[in-house]
């Protein structure tokens, strides 16, 4: 089959139907709102969250405490360790 005579194939074929998005990546929000009011209510199907007054705690992801990070600049070239099973320095 000659490349044209296929190109006629793929070109006579049947056209895929356009595709429809549906973006949920935006926050919801309630657009039929009465003025002057702001509706605070979750929306549906989202469980109401106990008010703390607090930070969020992000699932308990930080719940001991947010970690000691070092300052930017120092580094730990100079130190030495150990493997944990044999003790050898380098880790062989």
């Amino acid at each position: 089959m000659a490349s044209s005579e296929l190109l006629k194939q793929i070109q006579s074929g049947k056209r895929l139907k356009k595709a429809e998005t549906n973006d949920r990546s935006a926050p919801l929000v309630a657009v039929d709102a009465p003025k002057g009011r702001v509706n605070a209510t979750p929306s549906i199907g989202a469980p109401s969250l106990p008010s703390s007054g607090g930070p969020p705690q992000l699932g308990g992801l930080f719940a001991g405490g947010m970690p000691k990070l070092k300052p930017a600049g120092q580094s730990n070239l100079g130190t030495t360790w150990s493997c944990r099973c044999c003790g050898h320095p380098d880790g062989f």
